[in-house]
């Protein structure tokens, strides 16, 4: 049996170009799998549907379905065949369910956003983890 790298990328869309996405595309690259869960926050939520809503932007795209383009955009950047998620960042069981969903679908490596890493929730299910939990810094544009 070989060994086929498994990465799950937690991306926060509201943050400057995520390591996080390097991490992924790289495993894909090498021939394993990446699975990106997007995590939305209400904040983000809220945004996307006011500018849906918006006389201004009336031609745009309402809030779930430009989420949809963010999703598909992270699709297409890390490569084919990567599963591609959103989560509720506001849940608080969110990074438990991230992290037992990880243990439970084989992945290998998880890479989480520095700035969630160090809220105590982030934290507390990192230190729990039956899989290996890596922070992953914000890159430079």
């Amino acid at each position: 049996m070989s060994y086929t790298e498994h990465v799950l990328a937690v991306i926060d869309p509201t943050r400057e170009r995520p390591a996080d996405l390097d991490v992924a595309r790289d495993a894909v690259a090498q021939g394993g799998r990446a699975t990106v869960v997007v995590a939305a926050s209400g904040g983000l939520r809220n945004g996307l549907d006011a500018i849906g809503r918006s006389e201004q932007f009336a031609g745009s795209l309402p809030g779930a379905a430009a989420m949809d383009r963010i999703v598909d955009g992270y699709r297409a950047t890390v490569g084919a065949g990567t599963d591609v998620g959103v989560v509720d960042l506001d849940r608080r069981t969110v990074c438990r369910t991230v992290i037992r969903h990880a243990e439970s679908a084989g992945v290998t490596m998880v890479t989480v956003p520095d700035h969630l890493l160090r809220t105590r929730r982030w934290s507390r299910a990192a230190e729990r983890a039956r899989v290996a939990v890596v922070r992953a810094p914000r890159l430079a544009s």
